[in-house]
């Protein structure tokens, strides 16, 4: 006898990711190109330039980006940060005097792709989503950080408050970025967009929540739409931490020479970050099967309502019916049929007879 094949969940999730990609939007482009692929609307393009050492903190707007370089001092660390992606010949320039190849520009502008990582000659690149606050509820946005020696480049799709914290610390003079060099400042954003995961998280949450307690109050309706919109925001989540939490063991893997070995240690701490969200999400998923669960049980009480009502009613009135079944018989000796109040008898048998048989339901406890 054959074993019937069975298709896993965690499969069945893969396969759907895969199958909601966008398929044709690199069709007939060559390698490198430099096409954004995100939403029409996009953020306006400001860059700034943010140099700081133990003594001194520096932040300024670039308008001139060929002058870029000639402004960042050798004795300090530089941050250059770009949000926004509506002038695409800036990043490219940008691109260009800092010799970032154009397969890595690539990588910015796709706005689809997963989070990885790669070591370049001279660079590390780690491609990553982050989330922001917005109407309805946290969006991503498209990230890539950019190590190089004594500079951070960082592109964000949009421009983010997650990462200001971080700045007022580096510009307050507390922690530790101001001692340390420009891996540290690398790990210090990548763990400010791993912990805006968080915020995605607690927000599922309070839909997760929100929705149980309508299941619970409205039993009688059918929510596998709503349920089936969480999974499917769960799955989107997903295809963003598991490659990641791949990206950073490959990182803590290789320990690349732009690393510094005391540093490489605060890594792992993002590591921790991705396993702790990881759990929320397998967490998450055993409580939205559960849902479903308790979904298909509220549908089937509620059918089974219908039934027991429907059964009841058939239950009282099949008597009458055969009561009534004999009386219109078309016999011509029905002694029965003479009687002056014989209707009135035959109303009055079905009414008891229904009422004897409602009793004999509520005797037993069926109803």
């Amino acid at each position: 006898m054959k074993k019937k094949s069975k298709i896993s969940t965690k499969n069945f999730t893969k396969r759907m990711i895969v199958f909601n990609k966008k398929l044709n939007h690199k069709v007939g482009r060559p390698a490198g190109d430099l096409t954004y692929y995100g939403e029409e609307k996009r953020s306006e393009t400001k860059i700034r330039l943010i140099q700081y050492n133990k003594e001194d903190y520096e932040e300024i707007i670039v308008d001139n980006i060929a002058q870029i370089k000639s402004t960042i001092s050798k004795d300090k660390i530089a941050w250059l940060d770009i949000e926004g992606f509506e002038d695409a010949e800036k990043i490219k320039e940008i691109g260009k005097v800092f010799d970032i190849h154009d397969l890595v520009i690539e990588d910015v502008f796709n706005t689809d792709h997963i989070p990885k990582y790669e070591e370049g000659e001279d660079h590390l690149l780690v491609v990553l989503k982050s989330f922001k606050e917005d109407i309805g509820g946290p969006k991503d946005t498209h990230v890539t950080l950019i190590l190089k020696q004594n500079l951070v480049i960082s592109f964000q799709e949009e421009p983010n408050t997650i990462i200001q914290p971080k700045i007022e610390r580096i510009k307050n003079g507390k922690g530790r970025s101001r001692d340390k060099n420009a891996d540290y400042l690398f790990f210090v954003l990548l763990d400010a967009f791993i912990d805006s995961y968080y915020t995605y998280f607690e927000h599922l949450r309070e839909e997760i929540y929100n929705l149980d307690a309508k299941i619970l109050l409205e039993t009688s309706k059918n929510h596998i739409e709503d349920i089936y919109n969480l999974k499917n925001k769960l799955t989107g989540i997903r295809k963003n931490v598991f490659p990641l939490k791949n990206s950073i063991n490959e990182l803590l893997t290789d320990e690349p020479d732009l690393l510094e070995e005391s540093n490489i240690r605060y890594f792992s701490d993002c590591k921790d970050h991705i396993n702790e969200l990881l759990e929320f999400y397998h967490s998450f998923l055993e409580i939205i099967n559960s849902l479903i669960s308790l979904n298909e049980n509220n549908l089937n009480n509620s059918t089974n309502k219908i039934i027991k009502v429907l059964t009841i009613i058939s239950t009282i009135f099949i008597p009458l019916t055969f009561i009534a079944g004999i009386y219109g018989m078309n016999f011509a000796n029905m002694p029965e049929t003479k009687w002056h109040n014989g209707y009135y008898y035959a109303l009055l048998s079905m009414f008891f007879t229904g009422i004897f048989i409602l009793g004999i339901l509520k005797w037993k406890k069926w109803i």
